[in-house]
């Protein structure tokens, strides 16, 4: 089950940093050093090639996410309808 989680939360994350740099009118490379990452690693998270890490996660809900607790819930939705779909 665990696969599909990761790609739940791979979408989701994707969609996020999407509308998260053009709302902030944001380069790859400023998203990158507030994530602490490189910018090859970002450029493959901004294109929806990988998923991120849990210190990804966590520094993008710090910095970024304007609302965690709707992040957290839409999260939980979309795991919960896999969930009912797999049942």
């Amino acid at each position: 089950m665990r696969p599909y989680y990761s790609k739940i939360l791979k979408e989701l994350f994707y969609q996020n940093i999407i509308y998260t740099r053009a709302k902030l009118g944001l380069t790859q490379e400023q998203m990158a050093e507030t994530l602490e990452m490189d910018v090859r690693s970002f450029m493959n998270l901004d294109h929806g090639k990988n998923g991120c890490s849990a210190l990804t996660l966590s520094l993008y809900l710090i910095y970024f996410c304007e609302d965690v607790p709707k992040f957290l819930s839409e999260l939980k939705a979309e795991f919960e309808k896999e969930d009912n779909s797999i049942a």
